[in-house]
C-alpha cells in the first residue's frame, strides 16, 4: 500500500484529532500511518465497527482530509511530502474528484479563501506562490 510521512502520524497525534474524530476513523487512520498497513488489514478494522466498506466512513474521512488539509498549510507551505500523503489518503479512502466540494464545499472555499488572500495579500505573485496555488487546488481535485 502507501507508506506515509511522520507529518501524517505527527497529525494524528493531536488532541483535537484524538478527540473529535470517531473511534472506527481513528483506527483506521492509525492503520495507515504504520508503514505496511494493507487495505485488508483496514477492512477487517472496519468489520470489527460493523462497518462493511470504507465508501460508508466517505464524509468522515473527507472531513478528517480537510483538518489534515488545515494542518499542512499551518506554516502556508505544501511540501512534496504533504501532497504525496494527501493524495494517498485521497486514494485509500476512495475519495473521487469532485466529492470534496460535494460534500464539504464550504469548508474548501473557506481554505482557499484564507489561502488566496495570503498569496495575493501584497499584490505580486512568486513563483513560490504560484506553485503553491497549483498545489492547493491539488490537493481537492480543482483545476
Amino acid at each position: 500500500m502507501f507508506t506515509l510521512s511522520e507529518n501524517f502520524s505527527r497529525f494524528l497525534q493531536k488532541p483535537a484529532i484524538r478527540t473529535e474524530t470517531a473511534k472506527h476513523l481513528l483506527d483506521v487512520a492509525d492503520l495507515i500511518a504504520v508503514p505496511g498497513t494493507e487495505m485488508k488489514d483496514i477492512e477487517n478494522t472496519l468489520k470489527h465497527y460493523r462497518i462493511d466498506s470504507i465508501d460508508h466512513v466517505k464524509i468522515e474521512s473527507i472531513d478528517l482530509l480537510i483538518s489534515y488539509a488545515h494542518f499542512i498549510l499551518e506554516d502556508s507551505v505544501i511540501t512534496e511530502t504533504e501532497a504525496y500523503d494527501f493524495e494517498a489518503l485521497k486514494r485509500i479512502f476512495r475519495i473521487r474528484e469532485g466529492e470534496f466540494l460535494r460534500y464539504r464545499g464550504l469548508d474548501v472555499r473557506e481554505i482557499l479563501r484564507k489561502e488566496f488572500l495570503r498569496i495575493y495579500s501584497d499584490a505580486f505573485v512568486d513563483r513560490k506562490e504560484e506553485i503553491e496555488k497549483v498545489n492547493l487546488q491539488a490537493l481537492f481535485d480543482l483545476s
